[in-house]
């Protein structure tokens, strides 16, 4: 004797709803001890999951005809061919529903990290870094308001956890010599900014304008990536609990005082790393410049 349909139905949702439940809190629980994990490993790891389970689930429904024949092989003669309903395969078709579901969360998630600039921490890739250009078009709105002809000096990304900023940056004045602004972006995404006053100029270099770099910062730290010393040392997990110059940062600057110096990218790793050096990249062409300091 058949169930009433509506309790038929809701007993097929909740044991999907039960399924899915239980998957889902498995492959969080099972992530949740993996270090750096992030919404896009979840993401993943959800969209297989229900892949694995809605293809499993097919293979038994593609044979399900005969796993019939074999459960009415031991009901009572007087009920075999009467429509007796296969709960088991009725179970299999929740558990089918529940893998769906799974895979169309992961691909939400993973398109969601995805738009945020989240990327897997795969070991031989570089770290994602955020944009030194984005930044600095809103410090160069503070720094016009500072002074009209300010002009950029340097710029820095901070990498790592823990940070007190992300970007800082210089700017000078040539009709002010001895005073220069500095801006950051602090780790809660704010601005601040401060001027002071040098004893000497600090402005010896030529400013530095878009068109002398066209590499962005994460395009630096993928070319600097390349050497697997230096991305061993920058996939690390950098706590940032020393002094604020040894933390792992990225500089963008004239290479040195003399005119018409490149602009580069300047990479200095903590003393922590066995590759403490400091690496230079010419901000245009991404050629790796080799010099003492």
């Amino acid at each position: 004797m058949h169930r009433p349909a509506g309790k038929y139905f809701l007993s097929l949702v909740v044991t999907g709803l039960v399924v899915f439940l239980v998957v889902s809190t498995t492959i969080i629980f099972a992530l949740s001890s993996l270090q750096r994990l992030n919404i896009y490993d979840i993401g993943v790891a959800t969209l297989y999951a229900g892949l694995v389970v809605w293809v499993l689930c097919f293979l038994l429904l593609f044979s399900a005809s005969s796993w019939r024949k074999r459960l009415e092989s031991y009901l009572p003669l007087e009920v075999r061919g009467q429509g007796v309903r296969d709960h088991s395969r009725d179970f299999l078709w929740a558990i089918m529903i529940s893998g769906i579901s799974l895979s169309l969360c992961g691909y939400v998630v993973i398109n969601t990290s995805q738009r945020l600039g989240i990327r897997t921490p795969d070991p031989d890739a570089s770290p994602y870094v955020g944009s030194v250009r984005r930044e600095l078009n809103s410090h160069m709105e503070i720094a016009k308001q500072w002074q009209e002809d300010a002009d950029l000096h340097d710029a820095t990304i901070w990498i790592g956890d823990n940070l007190r900023w992300i970007v800082s940056s210089t700017f000078c004045s040539a009709s002010l010599s001895n005073r220069y602004l500095s801006i950051d972006t602090n780790a809660d995404g704010s601005l601040t900014s401060e001027s002071y006053t040098a004893n000497s100029p600090i402005c010896h270099t030529e400013p530095i304008i878009d068109d002398d770099w066209l590499l962005d910062s994460q395009d630096a730290i993928d070319i600097f990536a390349q050497n697997p010393e230096i991305r061993i040392c920058l996939m690390a997990n950098q706590e940032n609990e020393g002094i604020f110059f040894d933390y792992t940062r990225l500089t963008l600057r004239r290479l040195s005082l003399m005119p018409n110096e490149p602009v580069v990218w300047v990479l200095s790793l903590p003393s922590s790393c066995t590759d403490d050096k400091v690496h230079f990249m010419d901000a245009r062409t991404g050629e790796i410049i080799i010099r003492d300091q």
